[in-house]
């Protein structure tokens, strides 16, 4: 089937975290396109008219930029069914929730665009049948009892939502942006991806719905002599589920009152130093501020920058109350070697001062690390081994200091790091979690395959560390199995992917196994 991929994707086809920006970061790393920092996604349609190959003939799939100048451009109608046979499974699929039994979403898109000025629309629906399972008993009532099952009155994470059908409409990656060399800035709710990981990013990923947000930034790269910066800034307002332990008003009244809905402020910048051109090392910060009854002012405007030290904003009302998470990464490619190694380093609390953080660097702090490496099999065959870790497992530290192992979670902005009751983050969990993946990638001009191996550990009991007493079910893990075959031409694709799983000790009482399989048909106009 040579040439079945052959398709003119639109910008919004691209999204982060989707298959055509994960083929793009394999070319990249295979040296088959020039190098482009890879840490604040998703890309704007000028961005990927770099990131694009003028040659694609000789490459797995070709792709054609024709639709990132249009004047209108309709992307893909993407249908998709997920199905599990014992609980909830899914990570990274945006606004879709995927609960036990029957999961089916549908998303189209449509982009206008007048000179560097594009407008895209992007809805997307799904509906779960959301059929029942056992819920950890969380020791709540009403509503509240479908919540996270350890930490139900610090973050708004369902297990269940609700004992019916669960589904609802959601704009997508819809927004309006501006796009030049110089600068980007626009208003919407495309979902973005912080920092190098690819499956578990600790700030920011696809693993819930986007929010309405503004950004400004750079349009790309600036040089700025010692290498190259790049940065973006945003800001937005964050809602919650109908199963969150905070009720009332949505403005924050008291901590006893936090309000329904958030605000929030985030900035990510990298760096790529002149003498290592493949290498980005950042900073990203993304802090919810409560969203007090005079709503956003400029003082919040100006509150994107991290401030880090709480001692220097202690009696800032927005620091006593509010949330902020921070990270550290550096991605490395070596094109000539078809390699790239990048970590991270997070952090989800204030350091008091300086003193706290050299003395305590590991304090509700989170790591990951990942590596690929593409071999050239023949001209239009690539083979991919990637692996990639996030432990936020209780540190150390635990044994001499209280408040270790509430990564996600707040005590006063009690939805924690949500959106609409899913992570903004690491799909993992919340609390003390871990995940790692080892998979390998096979892209033919017929399509890709690709075999996995996940294992996520969803959260851990006991108090061993403290009275010395032993608990054989004190982690809940997940191992996972997986294949998944895509197929097509350029008008028609498909996709065909099962999992299988063993829950070991979940609930902290017994093993469970799950099925989960997928299918997927996307049609380009």
């Amino acid at each position: 089937m040579s040439g079945a991929q052959d398709r003119a994707p639109a910008a919004v086809d691209f999204a982060s975290g989707g298959e055509l920006e994960n083929y793009l970061r394999v070319l990249q790393i295979s040296g088959k396109t020039a190098w482009y920092p890879w840490s604040l996604r998703s890309f704007s349609g000028r961005e990927l008219q770099k990131l694009l190959p003028s040659d694609t003939a000789s490459l797995p799939w070709r792709l054609s930029s024709a639709k990132l100048t249009s004047r209108v451009a309709v992307g893909s109608v993407d249908v998709r069914t997920v199905l599990n046979s014992a609980f909830p499974y899914g990570s990274n699929d945006g606004a879709v929730w995927a609960g036990r039994g029957l999961t089916t979403s549908a998303s189209a898109s449509v982009t206008a665009r007048v000179g560097p000025v594009s407008l895209t629309l992007a809805p997307l629906a799904f509906i779960a049948t959301n059929a029942a399972f056992p819920l950890l008993d969380n020791g709540q009532t009403g509503s509240l009892s479908y919540n996270d099952g350890l930490f139900a009155d610090r973050v708004d994470h369902p297990q269940r939502f609700g004992d019916g059908p669960h589904g609802r409409g959601d704009p997508g990656a819809s927004e309006i942006r501006l796009d030049t060399r110089f600068v980007t800035a626009g208003f919407g709710t495309a979902p973005m991806s912080w920092g190098p990981a690819s499956s578990f990013p600790f700030l920011l990923g696809t693993n819930a719905a986007g929010f309405p947000h503004a950004f400004l930034g750079t349009g790309e790269p600036v040089n700025i002599w010692l290498g190259k910066t790049h940065v973006r800034a945003m800001w937005g307002k964050l809602s919650q589920s109908s199963y969150s332990p905070v009720t009332g008003s949505d403005n924050y009244l008291s901590d006893a009152e936090p309000g329904r809905d958030r605000l929030m402020t985030g900035i990510v910048l990298i760096f790529t130093p002149r003498p290592i051109p493949h290498l980005e090392v950042g900073v990203a910060r993304f802090a919810h501020v409560a969203n007090r009854v005079d709503g956003i002012t400029s003082d919040f405007i100006k509150s994107v920058w991290p401030t880090f030290l709480k001692k220097n904003v202690y009696r800032d009302p927005d620091v006593e109350t509010g949330n902020e998470l921070a990270s550290f990464f550096a991605r490395w490619a070596f094109p000539t070697a078809g390699f790239e190694l990048f970590a991270e380093h997070g952090h989800d609390d204030w350091y008091h001062d300086l003193r706290d953080l050299t003395q305590e660097p590991d304090h509700n702090r989170s790591y990951s690390i990942g590596f690929q490496k593409t071999f050239d099999r023949s001209a239009r065959r690539l083979d991919v081994l990637r692996g990639e870790l996030i432990n936020y497992q209780m540190p150390p530290l635990g044994r001499d200091r209280p408040g270790q192992g509430f990564i996600y979670s707040h005590n006063f902005l009690r939805q924690g790091h949500t959106q609409r009751g899913q992570l903004l983050g690491s799909s993992a969990g919340v609390g003390s979690a871990s995940a790692s993946l080892l998979a390998w990638d096979r892209y033919a001009p017929s399509g890709r395959t690709t075999l996995s191996w996940r294992r996520t550990v969803r959260g851990h009991i006991g108090t061993f560390y403290l009275d010395g007493s032993t608990n054989d079910k004190s982690i809940d893990v997940i191992h996972s199995l997986g294949a998944e075959r895509s197929r097509g031409n350029a008008k028609l694709r498909y996709t065909l992917g099962v999992d299988l799983m063993a829950n070991l000790n979940r609930h902290f009482t017994s093993d469970v196994f799950n099925f989960n399989a997928r299918a997927g048909m996307e049609w380009s106009p």
